[in-house]
């Protein structure tokens, strides 16, 4: 796709008049996107282009949406109390959405005035679920772990956000880092993100002065690990509509970035890309090869992603790669990537325990 044609339909998402218009116009887009990538796989700068594109097109619907969804509200006579950002979370925060996504999303607003709580509230409550409808209409089911801006707990002032981050470092359980990883690689895509970036700072100090909260991290990190036999062959989906087929997201897309994203948090690493972040961690904690091959082998994951097999109505990607598409090329992929990703696992343990984390415990 050229870059006046990327242009063109940027322009026709932001002078979208209805939420059910954004997504014939975002496919529209990605019927060019698609069968170009497919011509380049293997191409690590070509393909990491391709991948910024494609979540152009996904940044300009879901802003659309959002302004919408404030418009309409206005009309009603209600507006922003506030300043607030507009967060995305997953994959969106860190600017990596595939074709198929949901929604994964919240909201921070400033603190309000004494006396003004219970209308921020109130006013934020109603436009985060009304955001979340207009993205459904757009296309975005919601998150089905609810990690959504409809959601109060996805909903906070900074004030509350602050509270409920220290809560959970400080018991820093399962769950509670899930949450805290989830908050790591978040982007504001709407608002100034000021509010968004003071708590993304908090984190990272925290983790950068903490061990045990480090090794807590780790225990999730490791907890999804790249996918292959024990004879080094490449597990396949034994059964269903996918058999054969191998499982890339949680297999292989998933342990990269979790690896990256802990190694940038302990280094006081801003950007959430997990590209950026690798090239960021180059020639420090991740040495140039290391860094290269995983530039290299997660661009090809990025392609990968795009031509899982969706599911569902919304459609929304399986995860997997199926049978027919496995060919020696992209099988050799694979399996760099899965060696790399382990590499990347090793990293990230000798890096928790260089500062002293306890891994087991």
């Amino acid at each position: 796709m050229t870059e006046e044609r990327l242009e063109s339909l940027l322009r026709e998402i932001e002078a979208a008049e209805t939420a059910d218009r954004l997504r014939p116009i975002f496919l529209s887009g990605v019927s060019f996107l698609a069968p170009e990538a497919e011509s380049h796989a293997g191409e690590t700068e070509w393909l990491l282009e391709w991948n910024a594109r494609l979540n152009r097109l996904h940044d300009a619907v879901i802003r659309r949406a959002i302004a919408l969804t404030e418009a309409a509200l206005a009309a009603e006579g209600l507006t922003p109390p506030c300043r607030y950002d507009f967060l995305l979370f997953g994959s969106g925060g860190r600017g990596e959405q595939s074709v198929y996504s949901d929604q994964d999303n919240g909201i921070v607003y400033d603190t309000p005035e004494p006396g003004r709580e219970e209308e921020a509230r109130v006013y934020f409550y109603r436009f985060g679920k009304a955001v979340q409808e207009t993205l459904g209409q757009a296309g975005y089911p919601p998150c089905p772990g609810k990690v959504v801006c409809g959601e109060p707990a996805w909903c906070r002032s900074l004030a509350e956000w602050e509270g409920q981050m220290d809560a959970w470092m400080e018991d820093p359980t399962w769950d509670h880092v899930r949450h805290l990883l989830i908050v790591a690689d978040m982007r504001a895509i709407c608002g100034d993100g000021r509010l968004a970036g003071a708590l993304t700072e908090r984190l990272r100090r925290a983790v950068g002065a903490s061990p045990a909260l480090s090794a807590a991290m780790l225990r999730n990190t490791l907890h999804r690990q790249p996918v292959i036999g024990p004879l080094g062959n490449l597990l396949r989906v034994p059964y269903g509509p996918h058999a054969g087929g191998i499982e890339i997201k949680y297999g292989l897309y998933v342990p990269m970035v979790n690896a990256v994203r802990l190694l940038a948090l302990m280094h006081g690493v801003a950007v959430t890309g997990t590209a950026k972040r690798i090239a960021v961690l180059r020639g420090g904690t991740v040495s140039e090869r290391l860094a290269d091959e995983a530039l290299r082998d997660f661009a090809n994951v990025l392609y990968l992603r795009s031509i899982t097999a969706p599911d569902g109505d919304p459609p929304e990607s399986s995860g997997i790669v199926e049978a027919r598409r496995l060919t020696k090329p992209v099988r050799e992929r694979i399996r760099a990537a899965i060696a790399t990703a382990k590499r990347l696992h090793e990293a990230a343990r000798s890096a928790v325990l260089q500062r002293g984390g306890k891994i087991g415990g």
